[in-house]
């Protein structure tokens, strides 16, 4: 994947971004928080402003080890204030949106990124993370409001297992630190690959979600149906515009019901098995694609964001932060052998089976059909020459099987197995 990030660096996509937090930033009297829901004019004059405006602005000033800029410095402050907020009354939803198990992680995302893991806030919220899981199914819960039921979300756990594993690959501190965080990251991929094992067939719209988040929680050791599974949704699903949007009830507070919800463009995410180690060559595969159209819609747009709807969301914003700072982590090539990759993504595709048969079977059977038909010319030439005269024996050998029966092998091949089979066979596809 030479060609990714020649005309343009991961830093100055990076630079881009910021530079259009910094023009929208919110004056808000009053208020932690100076970013909005969308990076717009328009959001930003209604002061809008948000925790999940507050984390984007965090992780894309952070970003490319610029976690001790002043603009960084500055976001960071604000995210900590809104957490000190939490259970006072001056802002009436503080509480009850850190309540809410994945706007939580994404605050300890932001305060974490590329910044010291043991810094005092960053392991109060992760405390009360950490705290919140289900004892008896080790997943998390959409919510955390006293007088909602605990039911288990595969969707919450996955998002927040995710941000785990950027965490773990960005923040920085020494293996002890780290220790107990990686010892929950583990058990609850583990619990969440129980979950979707135990229901595997089960109607998935965010499947892949959880597919990557158990692959970055287990990483080598994960299961191998759901790598295969991985395989087989990630086949040409590179869409970063398709969006899931995930909603839950509760109850507030002040005793009323509420429903919210969560919009994510689930594509984005398989840039981000980049952050995984010992990262199969079909997924490392899959993910640069992923980066090859992040790039794109990068270059298209006029005002360096990622906008692949109506509005630039802030927090697709920081989505996108993530892919980008995914591509500078360090690669072990020596795990990447990428041409059975590339040749099983190929394979998969829908062909036409009269082409595929060529490719498949006319061209490797021209040589032996051309040295049969050729052989005494070549023996001449051969010896003549004084050189490889080893390969007379082969070409003898060849000369003497009949032409016929060499096409009648491809034919009869053809008709029992399809050339699409062949070539999975061959690159070792497992279900």
């Amino acid at each position: 994947m030479a060609e990714l990030f020649q005309n343009k660096t991961v830093s100055a996509f990076l630079t881009g971004i910021r530079k259009q937090f910094t023009d929208h930033h919110a004056d808000k009297t009053g208020h932690p928080l100076h970013w909005g829901q969308f990076l717009d004019g328009l959001a930003q004059k209604q002061a809008q402003v948000g925790l999940y405006g507050g984390v984007a602005a965090c992780i894309a000033y952070s970003a490319d080890f610029r976690s001790q800029d002043q603009a960084a410095i500055d976001a960071r402050t604000e995210l900590a204030q809104y957490w000190q907020e939490r259970t006072s009354t001056t802002f009436d939803d503080c509480e009850d949106n850190l309540r809410q198990n994945v706007r939580l992680t994404f605050l300890l995302a932001g305060l974490a990124f590329r910044h010291d893991f043991t810094d005092i806030v960053v392991q109060e919220v992760w405390e009360l993370l950490k705290n919140r899981r289900l004892g008896v199914d080790g997943l998390w819960t959409d919510a955390d409001f006293p007088e909602n039921p605990k039911h288990p979300s595969e969707f919450s756990t996955a998002i927040i297992l995710i941000l785990l594993a950027i965490i773990r690959r960005t923040s920085t501190g020494n293996s002890a630190e780290f220790a107990v965080f990686d010892n929950v990251r583990v058990d609850a991929g583990l619990k969440l690959q129980k979950s979707y094992l135990d229901e595997r067939k089960k109607s998935r719209p965010y499947k892949l979600i959880v597919l990557i988040a158990i692959m970055l929680s287990l990483e080598g050791k994960a299961n191998k149906k759901v790598k295969s599974d991985l395989i087989e949704v990630s086949l040409d699903n590179v869409n970063v515009k398709s969006r899931y949007t995930h909603f839950f009830d509760y109850k507030k507070k002040n005793g009323n019901h509420a429903r919210d919800y969560f919009i994510l463009p689930i594509g984005i995410l398989g840039a981000y098995l980049l952050f995984g180690k010992g990262l199969p060559s079909r997924q490392y595969l899959y993910a640069t694609r992923v980066m090859e159209t992040i790039e794109s819609s990068l270059t298209k747009s006029t005002n360096h964001l990622f906008m692949e709807g109506e509005r630039p969301s802030t927090l697709e914003q920081g989505l996108v932060v993530f892919a980008l700072e995914s591509w500078t982590m360090p690669k072990d090539w020596k795990e990447y052998t990428l041409w059975p990759a590339r040749l099983w993504w190929w394979s998969n595709k829908e062909i036409d089976y009269t082409r595929m048969t060529a490719l498949v079977f006319a061209l490797p059977l021209y040589g032996p059909i051309v040295i049969a038909t050729s052989a005494e010319y070549l023996m001449k030439f051969l010896t003549e020459q004084n050189f490889l005269v080893f390969l007379v024996p082969i070409i003898l050998f060849c000369s003497l099987i009949p032409k016929w029966l060499l096409a009648a092998i491809g034919v009869v091949a053809g008709v029992i197995i399809k050339p699409q089979d062949l070539l999975k066979i061959l690159v070792g596809k497992r279900k």
